[in-house]
């Protein structure tokens, strides 16, 4: 497994590490806050979509500790807040994994997602 950090909602950056690092076969993981906690910036949801829509079957983990309710027009999220829903991103060949369990649930079950994020992704 490896790990890229990109810059802080760049998506220019994001674009360039994937195609720097990215190799064929390669079975692309993406987590992200939705809503970063320390200034409140709201992650781009539909430009990250497209980005990830060059490489097929790739997964986008939005974490929605921060943006269940408290964004969108209902309170519904991220991608209420931009006016889409997940098929727009499966639309693209991006799948998406909506939580909220880093707040939630607390640090043991982040602990348990972690292994089994290492089984779907091993590289």
């Amino acid at each position: 497994m490896r790990v890229k950090a990109y810059r802080h909602c760049d998506m220019a950056d994001f674009a360039k590490k994937l195609k720097r690092y990215a190799k064929p076969g390669d079975r692309i993981l993406v987590v992200s806050d939705a809503v970063f906690s320390m200034d409140g910036d709201v992650a781009p949801l539909p430009e990250m979509i497209e980005i990830l829509s060059n490489y097929p079957d790739s997964v986008l983990v939005m974490d929605e500790a921060h943006a269940s309710g408290s964004i969108g027009a209902t309170g519904r999220g991220i991608y209420e807040h931009f006016g889409i829903t997940p098929q727009y991103a499966i639309d693209r060949n991006v799948n998406p994994v909506i939580m909220t369990t880093s707040r939630s649930l607390g640090r043991p079950w982040g602990q348990r997602l972690v292994p089994i994020f290492r089984s779907l992704f091993r590289c």
